[in-house]
This record gives C-alpha cells, sequence and structure tokens, in this order.
C-alpha cells in the first residue's frame, strides 16, 4: 500500500494512546498518551512541550472517515483523522446494533482491505485522532494495511447517517 497522507477509505492498524508528535523546534518521537496532556520534548536539548490528543484505546484496524485540518494561532495547519474502529469480535450486546457494518472477507476483500478475518466497523465508536497516530517516529505518514470497497464504504455512511440522525 502507499506511504502517504491517510484518505477516506483508507485501513490502518493503529493505537491512539500512542502517536508521533513534535515540538516546535520539529523534533519528532513517539509519546505514550496517558493522563499526561502536555509531555515535554525527548530531546535532552529542548525545553518545548507538545501536545497531542488524549484518546483511551488499543491498537486494532480503523478505517479513515475525514481528514480534519484546522488553522492554529501561529500560523500552521494541524490535522486530526475521524476514524471507525474496526473488529473483529462483537459481544451480545453490540452484536444487534444498527450501527455495525459487517466487512465480509471475501478472498478478493481480503486482498483489498488487508483484513484477514471478517470485521465488523463500529459505528458508534467513531472518533477523532491526532495525526501523529499515522505517523513513524521519522515523521513519515505510515503505510495502510488497505482500503474498503465503494459497497462497504456506502454501507458504513448509511450506518453513519443512522447513527448521527441525518435522512
Amino acid at each position: 500500500m502507499e506511504n502517504s497522507k491517510p484518505k477516506r477509505g483508507s485501513i490502518y492498524r493503529l493505537d491512539p494512546k500512542k502517536v508521533v508528535s513534535k515540538c516546535k523546534k520539529n523534533h519528532f518521537h513517539v509519546y505514550q498518551i496517558r493522563q499526561i496532556k502536555t509531555p515535554n520534548c525527548k530531546e535532552d536539548s529542548c525545553t518545548e512541550r507538545v501536545n497531542p490528543s488524549y484518546v483511551e484505546r488499543y491498537q486494532h484496524p480503523h478505517v479513515v472517515w475525514m481528514n480534519n485540518s484546522f488553522f492554529t494561532t501561529n500560523q500552521t495547519y494541524e490535522f486530526t483523522f475521524t476514524v471507525i474502529p474496526l473488529s473483529s469480535k462483537l459481544n451480545n450486546i453490540t452484536r444487534n446494533l444498527n450501527t455495525i457494518h459487517v466487512i465480509n472477507n471475501t478472498k478478493n476483500n481480503i486482498k483489498t482491505t488487508g483484513l484477514k478475518e471478517k470485521s465488523y466497523a463500529l459505528i458508534h465508536q467513531i472518533l477523532t485522532v491526532d495525526a501523529g497516530c499515522f505517523k513513524n517516529p521519522d515523521g513519515s505518514w505510515k503505510e495502510s494495511i488497505g482500503r474498503l470497497n465503494d459497497s462497504d464504504m456506502n454501507g458504513i455512511e448509511k450506518r453513519l447517517r443512522y447513527y448521527l440522525g441525518l435522512s
């Protein structure tokens, strides 16, 4: 798969508690995000602080739904991404929710999505994560594991509209 800025429908294996972030002096490092919201830069000679987003999750595939950018006060763009977590298992409570989209693991779909098992898009757990979740320790974009087909994208969009109460 490609190594560029994440696009809608791309699937990444993410750990939103672990982000690659940089300080104002462009020092890139991996940070574990727990309850520390503004850790110090890990460079020995740097006193800057970083401010990655704080999310409680664990590593599993996520599908990118939206790329969000906003202009900050220091005249730069900051990026976040709206993602939908994917799971290969459902419990008895979530099994019957209308906010679940099934991604079947047909032979062609496995090649496209990179998902080895039948998976479920958990639309009711949609979240926004810092762009650092998609970056390698050198600051480059991670490689996606796959991509959803149009049918799955349409199914997710239909359930997302239902979840958000949009007609």
